[in-house]
């Protein structure tokens, strides 16, 4: 189980940070060499920020990549721009690799009140796809 202290941090409200900016030597010499074969795989690592309401504040996290077996390659920028928009739904997304998490937090306390992780692995070899949600019982 993971738990988030903010430690006296800025909580930003609205605010998103793009993971997948600052890379690995490894990651870019990675994507050189597949890029040498026309073969790009796409990836998002986004954060956002935002308040729910007066009483929750939310973290939000998506991960995803195209795989070498996929037949599709998925445009991540229309992606991000769908998950920035709060408009993002897994369903709509085949033939992709996909990790969705959200944390909320009560603002009274701080403490993470729900955890929700969704992860989808959809290619013509594989189909598998899981959901779990934890909430806090007051």
């Amino acid at each position: 189980m993971t738990i988030h202290d903010f430690y006296g941090t800025i909580i930003y409200d609205g605010h998103f940070f793009d993971l997948a900016e600052n890379e690995s030597t490894s990651k870019s010499m990675k994507e050189k060499l597949l890029g040498l074969v026309n073969l790009n795989l796409g990836k998002i690592d986004i954060l956002q920020t935002d308040y729910i309401d007066d009483d929750l504040y939310q973290i939000e996290l998506l991960r995803g990549t195209d795989t070498i077996s996929t037949n599709t390659r998925q445009d991540f920028q229309k992606l991000k721009s769908i998950f920035l928009d709060h408009q993002f739904d897994m369903a709509n997304f085949d033939d992709i690799t996909l990790h969705h998490q959200k944390f909320i937090y009560n603002t009274k306390d701080w403490i993470l009140s729900q955890y929700h992780y969704h992860f989808k692995i959809q290619t013509p070899q594989m189909n598998k796809e899981m959901q779990c949600k934890m909430e806090r019982i007051f």
